[in-house]
C-alpha cells in the first residue's frame, strides 16, 4: 500500500510540482489525535483577526494588527 501512495505522490509531484509530494506523502501520525472542540481549542482565526486563550484561562480578541480589541472573562 505504501508503494501505491508513493507512486501517487510522485505522479502528483510531476503534475503539480514538488509541493504536492510533501502534502501527499505526510505520514498519518502527523494528524491530530483528537478532534478540535470547545474544550481543547486555544486559537481561532476569523476574517477580522483572531481569538486566543490566555494563560489565566480567559480569552482575548485581536485585530489584524495583533492589538487586543476585547477581553473575555
Amino acid at each position: 500500500m505504501k508503494t501505491l501512495h508513493l507512486a501517487l505522490a510522485l505522479t502528483c509531484s510531476v503534475i503539480l510540482g514538488a509541493a504536492a509530494l510533501l502534502a501527499t506523502a505526510a505520514p498519518a501520525a502527523a494528524q491530530p489525535a483528537t478532534e478540535v472542540n470547545g474544550w481543547n481549542v486555544t486559537f481561532v482565526r476569523f476574517g477580522g483577526g483572531h481569538y486566543a486563550k490566555q494563560p489565566d484561562g480567559s480569552w482575548a480578541e485581536y485585530d489584524l494588527r495583533g492589538q487586543v480589541t476585547f477581553r473575555f472573562a
